[in-house]
C-alpha cells in the first residue's frame, strides 16, 4: 500500500500558539545533547553501557522571513529577556505519521538572525528545553 507523507500537516505549537510559514527544506529538527547511552571500557577488555540521565536537547525551527510566526517568538523571546517569564512547553506532531516530539519546559535561546538580501531569507530559531519525549515512526497515510 503507498504511503504518503505531507509537510503541511506537521503541526508545531509553542505555548499553545500553532506556528506556520516554514523555509522549504528542513523547517523542524530535533536534537539530544547526548546519546542515550556511553560504552565504558576498562583496561581488561570488559564494556559496560552506561545510561545517560541527561534527556535536554533543541528544537530548531526555520521560518520565511514574511512568516507572521517570527513575531511570535520574537514577541516570546523579549518577554522573556524582560522578566524571565520565557519557559513554555513545544508541541511537534506529524499528522500523517506517528512522529512525536514533546517539551514541556523550553525557552528561545537566542533572537533569530536578521538577514536581508534580494530573496526571501530565513529565520532560524532554536528553543533549548530541559527534557524531549519522542516518538520516531513511520507514516500512517
Amino acid at each position: 500500500m503507498a504511503k504518503t507523507y505531507s509537510p503541511k500537516k506537521v503541526v508545531v505549537t509553542v505555548k499553545g500558539i500553532p506556528l506556520g510559514g516554514y523555509t522549504d527544506g528542513t523547517f523542524v529538527e530535533v536534537d539530544y545533547t547526548s546519546d542515550a547511552f556511553t560504552i565504558v571500557t576498562g583496561a581488561d577488555g570488559e564494556s559496560t553501557f552506561v545510561e545517560n540521565a541527561d534527556v535536554s536537547g533543541t528544537i530548531t525551527i526555520t521560518l520565511k522571513a514574511s512568516s507572521d510566526s517570527n513575531d511570535i517568538l520574537s514577541s516570546l523571546h523579549n518577554q522573556d529577556r524582560a522578566d524571565l517569564s520565557g519557559v513554555f512547553p513545544v508541541f511537534i506532531k506529524d499528522t500523517t505519521g506517528r512522529d512525536t516530539f514533546v517539551a514541556a519546559e523550553g525557552r528561545i535561546m537566542k533572537m533569530a538572525t536578521g538577514t536581508k538580501s534580494n530573496d526571501l531569507d530565513d529565520r532560524t530559531w532554536v528553543i533549548g528545553c530541559l527534557k524531549i519525549d519522542s516518538f520516531v515512526g513511520g507514516t500512517n497515510s
